[in-house]
């Protein structure tokens, strides 16, 4: 204070703005004294952050299972302070989904891609793996019998083609574990794959594609979910003898489940962000949860062929 009784005013560390109080009016930062930055000020915040972080991700959460649309609904209003942002939940939720899946829907092995006869792109896939590790090329007819050996046993595989069946087990050992890491990432983009079908079916509406992108973003976020509980509670029926531990009937079973759960939370939530009718979003969510097949299949050849490639 000088002799007038006027006091020296400070200016943002961040900005240059003049301050009038601990925070900055025009970025926000909170002004420091000299000295006040400790180990102890610097644990609290941490603490601070991680109990806000988390309060937050459980809050998102559960709004996001039980509450169908709302977080998109307020995303998209501005009301966005109580929530995480979608793309951070979404990326929460993969991180989680990585280490507690027990069905891990996005992480296919090689066998399926080589012989399962559903997937897009196995005839191409098929072949690329019969020239890369057969040196000429099994015949189609042979190839084929090794490719369905892995799916369903060896019983029935000639006696002559166990070195190539061998040599299929061994490439797909590198191939999974390189799935394994792959897939971790590469899951976002089946969140413009899942964009497309409002997108379409909505053009007439002439609204932001963000409306959609946010959508798809919550969508893909609870199907992660989904298919946590889903994987958990199949395996556990079919240790406990109530479903049969054959593992293409437990997929179909996971994929119904996954449809039918799907639809039921699609539903509300198409009609809470959309503000539309019944009838309108129940073929809306009906159109999404038939979509999300061919978006995983083509979020499957996508991976097939990253990985192919890196190998």
């Amino acid at each position: 204070m000088d002799d007038q009784g006027s006091t020296t005013k400070a200016n943002c560390a961040n900005c240059g703005a003049e301050l009038n109080g601990p925070w900055c009016a025009q970025c926000g930062e909170q002004a420091r004294k000299p000295g006040e930055l400790t180990l102890r000020e610097y644990l609290a915040e941490l603490l601070d952050a991680l109990t806000n972080l988390e309060g937050r991700f459980w809050g998102s959460l559960r709004a996001l299972v039980f509450k169908p649309g709302l977080l998109t609904a307020d995303y998209l209003a501005g009301r966005r302070v109580r929530w995480m942002r979608p793309l951070h939940l979404f990326l929460f939720i993969n991180l989680l989904y990585f280490f507690v899946s027990a069905w891990n829907t996005f992480t296919t092995e090689l066998h399926w891609h080589i012989g399962a006869e559903g997937f897009l792109h196995q005839p191409v896939a098929s072949r690329l793996v019969n020239q890369s590790l057969n040196d000429p090329p099994l015949a189609e007819e042979e190839w084929n019998q090794v490719a369905a050996s892995l799916l369903y046993g060896p019983a029935e595989l000639s006696e002559h083609l166990y070195p190539a069946r061998e040599s299929v087990v061994d490439y797909g050992r590198l191939f999974n574990s390189r799935v394994d890491i792959y897939s971790r990432t590469l899951i976002i983009i089946y969140i413009p794959l899942m964009m497309i079908a409002p997108l379409l079916l909505m053009a007439w509406r002439r609204e932001s594609p963000i409306i959609h992108l946010v959508l798809a973003t919550h969508w893909t976020a609870f199907f992660l979910v989904l298919s946590m509980a889903t994987g958990w509670l199949i395996i556990v029926l079919a240790m406990i003898g109530w479903l049969p531990p054959n593992e293409r009937l437990l997929d179909v079973i996971a994929t119904g489940s996954l449809a039918v759960l799907g639809f039921a939370w699609t539903l509300p939530a198409v009609r809470q962000v959309y503000r539309m009718g019944w009838i309108k979003a129940t073929l809306l969510a009906a159109a999404i949860n038939v979509w999300w097949l061919p978006a995983l299949l083509l979020y499957r050849a996508v991976l097939f062929f990253l990985v192919f490639w890196s190998l």
